[in-house]
């Protein structure tokens, strides 16, 4: 039985966190089937009523003793078909019961999977919102917090276990990596991302969490992804707690002790409580990030994951300041995908595309991939139906952003966009966009944060037929000699089930799905 005990700390206050010697990384594994293979399902139902909140520490023993959070194996996901579009030539919409028959030279374009919502957290910053937890505003406070970088990296050991089996060009982020944009939040993601033989996700004391045997808050080895991963930012990557702007003011706070709005304490009686006032221990690594320090520091490591300095713009292009816009081909393929940053760095959970940004660089990308023959896909934080003039509540009006009905017009323009890779609502969902004259399939992947805790792998192929298709399948990440991560996702299914959380694993419709459209 998953036991999370939160009774006691070995920790010694106001020392600093010392790195012991480096450890070895859980071996590779030896398979990782996706959601057609099976799926993972819940042994028990929602709970009814109005149960209370497992994400304090009181009330989760209960939970785990009910077994709330186990899981058995559940049947495949039927692929579900959708169909964009009229083949040249044809004369009639495609039919997604009546597709015509691959050609003789039908091949595979591209493998990817799609990493969205991390959403890495201190969650011991005095920054943080854990009081205001509702379960209307469910983010603000998770049983599976204090692990979620072992499930990151239990992602990253199964994306490594798919490409062994089957080569995978790329990972793409789908933003909000980190939760509160602070420094020790993003330097988790990346050394987790690229490897790292030591990784202490914890911040101020240096805690003793016993959890299912072990200390998910404890120094680990990061193997890192065996492929090369781009960077997408979200509005929690830019923004303190995804909402607010970075400020002295929030600058100041994100260093000092004082939580206003509630914290996760590790010390004394209430170890792994909430509370609030002078209580957070303070740590200097809670620097908070502005655009141009986000930029620096991923555009710095490693390979740059699309954002390096010496990084080729498309032609007549230039990066907005302080703004993660890229573009990049797929070597080998017609394929280009261009990144839009849709976080709004002056406030706002909802995104915001302005059309400046677009005349700098997304304009020139567009245009340098239509010239060439190639086909787009985009790729975002924040959906077309999540766009707005201001980010919404906290945010400020921009006077040049684009409405979600300007910014689909405005890519009618462009009949090679196939596909827009996006994320945020924390939801697998699939949605034909509509635009004059031309269509296009938006995809939504669900967070590894929140039930169920995957990420989707993408497979685009050219069919030769006149067609193009995406195949977008959910991969549940694997627990193997891990408990910890294996604890973390049992504490985000408890959330589910005790509806502190909602469901991110999307209709029939839109989990494992076979996309096809004409060949513009």
């Amino acid at each position: 039985m998953l036991v999370m005990l939160a009774l006691a700390c070995s920790c010694v206050p106001n020392a600093p966190i010392t790195e012991p010697p480096a450890l070895e990384p859980l071996p590779p594994l030896a398979h990782a089937p996706t959601t057609r293979a099976h799926t993972l399902v819940p042994v028990h139902d929602p709970l009814p009523g109005n149960p209370a909140n497992p994400g304090r520490p009181e009330n989760l023993p209960g939970y785990l003793e009910l077994g709330l959070g186990e899981l058995t194996e559940g049947p495949p996901d039927d692929v579900m078909v959708h169909a964009l579009g009229t083949v040249v030539g044809a004369g009639a919409p495609l039919d997604a019961g009546d597709l015509p028959p691959p050609g003789p030279n039908a091949r595979r374009l591209a493998r990817i999977v799609h990493l969205a919502d991390l959403q890495l957290m201190d969650d011991e910053s005095p920054t943080r919102a854990a009081a205001f937890d509702t379960v209307a505003v469910s983010a603000a406070l998770r049983p599976q917090d204090p692990v979620l970088c072992r499930m990151l990296n239990a992602a990253v050991r199964t994306i490594n276990a798919i490409n062994a089996e089957d080569p995978v060009d790329l990972v793409l982020l789908g933003g909000d990596n980190a939760d509160s944009a602070q420094g020790n939040e993003l330097r988790w993601v990346l050394d987790i991302l690229g490897g790292s033989p030591s990784v202490h996700c914890d911040s101020g004391d240096d805690n003793d969490l016993d959890l299912a045997g072990d200390d998910g808050k404890d120094p680990f080895a990061a193997a890192g992804l065996d492929v090369p991963w781009r960077w997408v930012s979200g509005n929690h990557d830019v923004l303190v707690q995804g909402n607010f702007a970075v400020d002295a003011t929030q600058a100041a706070t994100a260093l000092g002790g004082e939580a206003a709005m509630g914290t996760r304490i590790y010390q004394g009686e209430g170890f792994g409580s909430i509370a609030d006032g002078d209580v957070a221990m303070p740590d200097q690594a809670r620097t908070l990030l502005d655009g141009d320090a986000l930029l620096e520091l991923v555009g710095g490591d490693g390979d740059g994951h699309g954002l390096a300095a010496s990084e080729p713009l498309p032609p007549g292009a230039q990066r907005p300041a302080a703004k993660a816009f890229a573009a990049f081909d797929l070597e080998g393929t017609p394929l280009t995908m261009v990144v839009l940053d849709t976080s709004h760095a002056r406030g706002g959970a909802s995104g915001v595309l302005q059309a400046s940004h677009v005349d700098d660089f997304v304009k020139p990308a567009l245009d340098d991939a239509l010239a060439r023959g190639r086909f787009v896909i985009l790729a975002s934080h924040h959906a077309l139906g999540s766009l707005s003039q201001d980010g919404g509540v906290f945010g400020a009006a921009e006077p040049d952003a684009l409405s979600s009905d300007d910014w689909r017009t405005y890519l009618a323009a462009y009949p090679n966009i196939l596909f827009s890779l996006v994320a945020h609502s924390h939801r697998h969902r699939v949605q034909a966009q509509e635009t004059p004259g031309h269509a296009f399939f938006e995809v939504m992947t669900s967070a590894l944060a929140d039930w169920p805790h995957q990420f989707r792998l993408i497979e685009i192929y050219d069919d030769d037929n006149g067609t193009l298709r995406l195949e977008a399948t959910p991969v549940d990440f694997r627990t193997d000699d891990d408990a910890p991560a294996a604890l973390g996702r049992a504490l985000g299914l408890i959330d589910r089930l005790t509806g502190w959380s909602s469901d991110g694993s999307g209709d029939a419709e839109d989990r494992a799905v076979s996309l096809v459209i004409a060949t513009p």
